[in-house]
């Protein structure tokens, strides 16, 4: 952190299977990077280029379905 164009996404998991899913909001909470869908133990590229330099928040949801949030940086 901080991202320009994208930035890299990378959830490691014991069992080695399965996916997670995420999303990115600005700070009032509006989606600005619909839900995707990324695998455990690979890395994600993200294209961000379309956001405008500020802060978000990465929201990742892990397979037991808790939300994990980390913030973001967009500098351009």
């Amino acid at each position: 952190n901080p991202a320009n164009d994208k930035f890299q996404i990378y959830a490691e998991s014991l069992s080695r299977e399965g996916s997670y899913c995420y999303y990115i909001t600005d700070l009032s909470g509006t989606v600005v990077k619909q839900l995707s869908k990324g695998k455990y133990n690979a890395i994600e590229q993200v294209e961000v280029s379309h956001l405008s330099p500020g802060v978000y928040i990465l929201c990742v949801i892990d397979e037991s379905g808790l939300t994990h949030n980390y913030r973001l940086t967009v500098i351009k």
